[in-house]
Formats: C-alpha cells, sequence, structure tokens
C-alpha cells in the first residue's frame, strides 16, 4: 500500500475546497469538496508512488460512459492528472 496524499480541510485544489475526507483504502483515499459556488463534489486521488495509475484508468472508463447518459455512474466534473508538493503541503 502507497503512501496516501494528505489533503488539510481548508486547502484549495485548483477551484476545489477541500472540506474533510470521507474514507481511505488501498488505492487512495476520496475527499468532500466544494467548488466556487459552494456545491458538494467527491475528490479522490491515490497513492503517492502508485506503479499503476488505477485513477487515470477509472476517469477514462467513467467519461467514457458518461457519453452514454448513464445515469448510474460518476460524472467527471475536472482532473488534476499530476501530483507536486503542493497537495501535500495545504
Amino acid at each position: 500500500m502507497c503512501e496516501i496524499v494528505e489533503l488539510t480541510p481548508g486547502c484549495m485544489v485548483k477551484n476545489w475546497k477541500i472540506e474533510e475526507k470521507v474514507g481511505e483504502g488501498g488505492f487512495g483515499a476520496v475527499y468532500k469538496c466544494v467548488n466556487e459556488k459552494n456545491e458538494l463534489y467527491a475528490l479522490k486521488v491515490e497513492g503517492k508512488e502508485e506503479k499503476v495509475q488505477l485513477l487515470k484508468m477509472e476517469v477514462y472508463v467513467l467519461a467514457e460512459l458518461g457519453k452514454f447518459g448513464g445515469r448510474h455512474f460518476c460524472r467527471i466534473e475536472d482532473r488534476v492528472c499530476q501530483f507536486n508538493d503542493r497537495f501535500s503541503k495545504c
């Protein structure tokens, strides 16, 4: 299991304000966040040094499924495709 990217409540990742960690598992963590309109979203991050980028594959699959208009899948609103040290110092 890789070290999880820790985001501090109140920090900003792009246009998303982190509220709190919802949970974490072997592949990453999920955070509750809001956009500039105060709309509620989930932000998913993977381990800092994952050898296989599962999150990148997950984003691709969900984006493709979204083309079919299914209501039973998560909708991708935004993505940040690279980790930098700023996230661990929020």
